[in-house]
């Protein structure tokens, strides 16, 4: 959606697929989003940064609690914004609407194939529609079809060691900060939370879990042949089970009793989210562009990282940001060749930028690469033999971007 308006101010149409066939509602993607100055520097590009200030809430700093009651706060200046997906989603595709008449949100049908011909780039939806554009930017996600149409086996999806626990909390206890990212750590270093109170008053509650803590809770570990979860979407949509609900409370109650005794009530609502991964590349110089100039990648169809510094969202704008960046001074109207050279300078330049970035988020999931000789996995999963999952949102036509 960024992308697409960033493109829209050059004089360039765009055309955005989704494949669902309504906005974003709440779901376990809903957690807080936080925009540091990366995010904003992007979002100002495209004069879109005071909407979206309108429908975040500030954070101010992070508020660090032990298990013991020991509280450390470490101010946050210059402040970050946070939003619930759902909200930036929506401030976005109403800041499309609002500016130009030159960009089209399609909704309810996915990409399923992507062809470089020629002259054209012919996209294929999952309702048999077929689209010809110029060129196409894949914002498709993690498990990108648009991805794995064009760069093959460039990529992989690598899991870390760690997994979430999500749930909601229906409002805010008084003895958090609401401008505050608050951490919550019991003696165990198994596992810790993180609480990001929301603009409508609830409170995006974030278990973060290490795989050692199945030696003690073995029950919490998310299991591939766990028939209730859909593990090759996003996240899982398992419900929550009595027997889950149960021993989760035995656990808060006796290792965090003062956490569990301001999110007691919302406990009934966890869900169990599948390990956090991130999309390594297979070589040591890869390419965000294709051959022809003409297919890009950006945010997590290109660098998905995990959650564990919270720049996933943040390098995802400035990536669009990035794409157009050598197309803003030029004083003449946009051309395809122009936006072919624009694609490929960001294939090259990118990843640079990027991948130290996804590096050191791995590495906060306790991901460790194998040491020289030992034939060693570099982490306890590799998720790139797995068909694509759900497309959560692809891009295509004369232009495509989200």
């Amino acid at each position: 959606l960024l992308l697409s308006i960033l493109l829209s101010q050059l004089g360039v149409r765009t055309t955005v697929i989704e494949k669902s066939s309504v906005a974003d509602t709440w779901s376990t993607r809903s957690y807080s989003i936080n925009i540091n100055q990366r995010g904003q520097s992007a979002l100002a590009a495209a004069n879109v940064l005071e909407q979206a200030k309108a429908v975040a809430m500030t954070r101010t700093q992070f508020v660090f609690e032990s298990f013991d009651g020991q509280r450390q706060t470490i101010p946050k200046n210059p402040p970050d914004f946070a939003f619930a997906r759902p909200d930036l989603v929506e401030c976005l595709e109403g800041c499309l609407e609002e500016q130009t008449e030159l960009a089209t949100v399609q909704r309810g049908a996915g990409v399923t194939n992507v062809e470089e011909k020629e002259n054209e780039i012919e996209v294929t939806l999952d309702n048999g529609k077929k689209i010809s554009c110029t060129h196409v930017v894949a914002a498709d996600g993690k498990w990108s079809a648009v991805r794995n149409c064009i760069y093959k086996d460039a990529f992989v999806v690598q899991s870390v060691p760690a997994f979430a626990v999500f749930l909601k909390a229906d409002r805010c206890p008084e003895r958090w900060e609401r401008e505050a990212t608050s951490i919550f750590r019991p003696a165990s270093p198994k596992y810790y939370a993180i609480a990001a109170p929301l603009k409508d008053g609830t409170v995006s509650v974030t278990i973060v879990c290490y795989t050692e803590i199945k030696e003690d809770h073995p029950w919490l570990v998310p299991r591939e042949e766990d028939a209730h979860v859909n593990w090759e979407s996003e996240y899982a949509n398992c419900e929550t089970t009595s027997d889950l609900e149960s021993k989760l409370t035995t656990l808060l109650e006796e290792e965090m009793p003062q956490f569990y005794k301001e999110i007691r009530g919302s406990v009934k609502n966890a869900r169990i989210n599948r390990r956090g991964s991130w999309l390594k590349p297979l070589t040591d110089d890869p390419s965000y562009c294709s051959r022809s100039g003409r297919v890009a990648l950006i945010g997590d169809a290109a660098h998905a990282m995990t959650a564990s510094i919270g720049e996933g969202c943040n390098c995802a704008l400035e990536s669009a940001a990035s794409l157009v960046h050598s197309l803003r001074s030029k004083e003449t109207p946009v051309t395809a060749d122009d936006l072919t050279q624009a694609f490929r300078d960001y294939g090259a330049q990118r990843p640079r930028e990027v991948m130290p970035i996804q590096q050191r988020s791995a590495a906060a999931n306790h991901f460790k690469k194998p040491e020289a000789g030992t034939g060693e996995s570099e982490s306890r999963g590799d998720l790139g033999s797995k068909k694509n999952g759900t497309v959560a949102h692809s891009v295509a036509a004369e232009m495509q971007s989200g």
